[in-house]
């Protein structure tokens, strides 16, 4: 597939995302995913397929999917979150809790990650893990983080 009808076809994902047409977004990826793509053009491709599909409750498959895509991007934090997302749903809450690991471990700042880490140590009924968890969510939201550009200035 050539790079510009790849990013047509990421276009064209998108809107349809937007559209929450999770059907047309599970055809289309399907379908592209037929095509020779890079290994990130491919792992993005499993990201919109396995979104649409945990949209329309097929938590099993996107868990494939989002699988896939990280075999292809191992180091990336939104498929991680992703994929920890529909084990949480799945009420996988130690397989959840692997994938915000993941999160944190490549981006320490993430306070989002740490929000549902503690979502799903709550779940599992962890609440020593889920309090320290939410904490640090609370203190990464109160001190903002400071550019490097400014921080060497100051230094």
């Amino acid at each position: 597939m050539k790079s510009i009808e790849f990013n047509e076809c990421i276009k064209a994902l998108e809107l349809l995302s937007a559209e929450r047409k999770t059907g047309a977004v599970i055809a289309s990826a399907t379908a592209t995913l037929a095509s020779e793509l890079p290994k990130w053009g491919a792992a993005k491709i499993y990201q919109f397929r396995a979104q649409a599909l945990g949209e329309n409750g097929d938590c099993a498959a996107a868990i494939m999917d989002y699988s896939a895509a990280l075999r292809e991007m191992p180091d990336s934090p939104e498929l991680h979150t992703g994929r920890g997302d529909i084990y949480r749903r799945m009420e996988n809450y130690r397989q959840a809790i692997r994938d915000y690991d993941e999160v944190i471990a490549l981006r320490p700042r993430a306070e989002a990650a740490y929000t549902a880490r503690a979502i799903a140590h709550e779940l599992a009924g962890d609440f020593a893990a889920a309090e320290s968890d939410f904490a640090e969510a609370a203190r990464l939201a109160a001190v903002p983080e400071v550019p490097r550009a400014a921080s060497k200035k100051s230094a």
